[in-house]
């Protein structure tokens, strides 16, 4: 079960494990955050909320595995869940690639979206 360090490559593992198998493909997301009357109150402020995500097959036995504190890690990893997508960044900082929402996937259905001016 790898744990993946960079949300970009999270989110490319993911998309590709649901388009081999989006039947069986299961994606799960957990949070925590230390409430102020467990453990040492003097530094329960200072430490921040966790969240896990987890990509799951149970046939073929593979699960890729996140866990971040930064909102925008979770803001990314939110955005790929949904039928848009997200653009993530391959190597360098201009070789951007558009990733299919992992809803858009899951539905077998392309959804097309008109422009607003």
């Amino acid at each position: 079960m790898p744990r993946i360090q960079k949300v970009d490559e999270f989110i490319e593992r993911s998309q590709a494990l649901l388009l081999a198998r989006p039947e069986t493909t299961r994606i799960t997301t957990t949070y925590s955050h230390k409430r102020a009357g467990q453990g040492d109150t003097a530094n329960s402020g200072s430490r921040p909320a966790i969240f896990h995500v987890k990509t799951y097959d149970p046939v073929s036995g593979t699960c890729y595995r996140l866990r971040g504190s930064r909102t925008n890690q979770l803001s990314r990893v939110l955005s790929a869940l949904g039928p848009r997508g997200v653009t993530v960044t391959k190597g360098q900082k201009g070789d951007n690639t558009e990733v299919r929402g992992f809803a858009n996937i899951m539905a077998n259905v392309d959804i097309e979206y008109s422009k607003t001016d």
